[in-house]
């Protein structure tokens, strides 16, 4: 995809033209390249669009680790109780053993 865009680049076309006819690239990116490219400020666009993006995986990952959190909480707890019970499984066993002598 960046070298299909860059080669139309190097033809002639805009780089937001390029961009907008691949549809992995969000509709949002090609817009704020068209007005850096239109005022002359493409590297401060291209900045706002990283900080953008930067903001937006720093909410998902914490959303996702939100979410995995109680998800983590009971796969412990389970564990936590299979250990118990082989623990004290065979105590109980050995105390039923001695009550029955």
């Amino acid at each position: 995809m960046i070298e299909e865009i860059t080669s139309e680049v190097e033809e002639g076309v805009n780089l937001h033209e390029a961009m907008a006819r691949h549809h992995a690239i969000p509709p949002m990116v090609p817009q704020m390249i068209a007005v850096g490219e239109q005022s002359g400020r493409l590297d401060e666009m291209m900045e706002k669009v990283a900080d953008y993006y930067d903001l937006e995986s720093d909410y998902t990952i914490r959303n996702l680790s939100t979410l995995i959190e109680p998800i983590l909480l009971l796969v412990l707890g389970v564990m936590v109780g299979l250990i118990a019970l082989a623990i004290f499984t065979p105590m109980w066993d050995m105390m039923s053993v001695m009550r029955g002598k």
